[in-house]
């Protein structure tokens, strides 16, 4: 039981840690960007 915890939050901390990295290196525009053109593409605008 105490090896799941640990096995969970090495998991929680390396996944928040892979997070920060990509907003560090301004990823989150890119991913704005793709998510809207795919949105505007489904709805047959773009």
């Amino acid at each position: 039981m105490k090896n799941s915890r640990i096995v969970t939050a090495v998991i929680l901390l390396t996944g928040a840690g892979l997070m920060a990295l990509g907003l560090t290196r301004g990823e989150l525009g890119v991913y704005f960007v793709k998510s809207i053109n795919l949105c505007l593409e489904c709805v047959g605008i773009g």
